[in-house]
């Protein structure tokens, strides 16, 4: 089951067929309140853990970090835009993630 926008209306919809694609790469884009809204479809921002809540809870401080630089720099406050690979923080909630709640992760 998926959640979908139907009439302006968060629904679970069943998946009716799977199409499997391989390819190099991803972009993982991170938003405050953790979810995407694509194509009428609500998906979480978070790859590799199981559970949506517990991942958006090990994010609040790299949130809050980059809202704080936020009032600081108004372009890219983490310079970010140009640099591929995870952030230094985000490296760094995922080391302690895994060190204190493995279970979490899908690894």
């Amino acid at each position: 089951m998926l959640y979908v926008l139907k009439n302006d209306k968060i629904e679970y919809s069943k998946v009716t067929n799977i199409i499997i694609e391989i390819k190099k790469g991803f972009y993982a884009p991170l938003t405050m309140e953790g979810t995407l809204l694509i194509n009428n479809i609500l998906t979480s921002c978070f790859a590799l853990v199981k559970d949506h809540h517990l991942a958006q809870y090990y994010m609040f401080p790299f949130r809050y970090y980059y809202k704080l630089n936020k009032l600081f720099y108004l372009n890219d406050p983490l310079y970010i835009s140009n640099s591929e690979g995870l952030h230094w923080t985000i490296k760094m909630i995922f080391y302690f993630a895994t060190y204190f709640t493995p279970q979490i992760l899908i690894i």
